[in-house]
């Protein structure tokens, strides 16, 4: 794939990131568990207001709550 066809598929795919809230409930009971993750220090098991909440794999908890941890919540 040449160079511009990269750049296009990029511009794509970030064009509109971030300009659409949560679709709740889905969603937003994810960021929240990864939220309670990151400031209970408990990466082991995923909790939503206190109980356990393992509806996802870890991983993608995990990786919610890295990018929390790295760009702020």
């Amino acid at each position: 794939m040449p160079a511009a066809g990269i750049m296009v598929v990029l511009l794509v795919c970030f064009l509109f990131w971030g300009m659409r809230p949560l679709w709740e409930p889905d969603e937003g009971r994810y960021v929240a568990t990864a939220r309670e993750m990151l400031l209970t220090g408990d990466w082991l098991t995923p909790r939503l207001h206190g109980q356990t909440h393992l509806t996802k794999p870890p991983l993608t908890y995990w990786m919610t709550a890295s990018g929390m941890w790295i760009f702020g919540m």
